[in-house]
């Protein structure tokens, strides 16, 4: 393998999108409250649409517009830089429940779509787990050889069943206090944080190997 392998969720620790998700799902259920919204998260978030009663059809609908309107959002604050700073070190994926095509469009809009080694959205696997397991298949590596960097708890837990260690980040979905039930290797509340924190778990992983 010719390099560690950095996986990153996109919604919440690339694209600050929590606002535009969190609304055009307000509008199919206007009953549903920001608390609600965010408890979504705590497993596989693509069961929210399930969870809220969606029809197949709305939830077509609610992809067509994300990817529209995602382009237009921010991205969090450094971390385009960051990715630019961490593709000379690391091997890197996006591991997401929105839709490839639709991280393309945001990362090339920024200019940061070659940093990484391939998009792994809903359209390729609905599970987190499958896709990581999947990426360990593709380098033939080991799950220490990974991390998933992620805002929420559910993706700890996918990743967890992969046998990854997550580093969560506070800028997101979740909380401190509910990313904190998963037990990540780091919690981070900066993206400034993110290559020293990296940095120090892949020297751990390397040091462990060797015993």
């Amino acid at each position: 393998m010719e390099s560690e392998i950095v996986c990153l969720d996109f919604d919440g620790v690339i694209a600050d999108t929590f606002r535009l998700s969190y609304t055009m799902h307000k509008i199919l259920d206007p009953s549903l409250t920001e608390e609600n919204y965010r408890r979504g998260f705590n497993d596989n978030q693509n069961h929210i649409s399930t969870k809220l009663g969606r029809a197949p059809e709305q939830a077509a609908r609610f992809w067509r517009t994300y990817q529209l309107k995602v382009v237009e959002q921010p991205a969090v604050p450094e971390m385009i830089d960051i990715i630019l700073h961490l593709s000379d070190i690391y091997t890197l994926y996006i591991i997401s429940s929105s839709n490839s095509s639709s991280i393309r469009a945001f990362l090339r809009h920024y200019r940061v779509e070659d940093c990484f080694h391939n998009i792994l959205g809903q359209d390729t696997h609905p599970s987190k787990t499958r896709k990581l397991l999947q990426v360990i298949a593709q380098h033939h590596a080991e799950p220490t050889d990974l991390v998933m960097v992620t805002d929420t708890l559910g993706d700890i837990k996918q990743a967890r069943a992969a046998g990854v260690s997550s580093i969560a980040v506070t800028w997101g979905y979740h909380p401190e206090s509910i990313l904190k039930l998963g037990h990540p290797v780091s919690l981070l509340e900066k993206p400034d944080q993110l290559p020293s924190a990296l940095e120090e778990f892949f020297d751990f992983s390397r040091e462990y190997d060797t015993h």
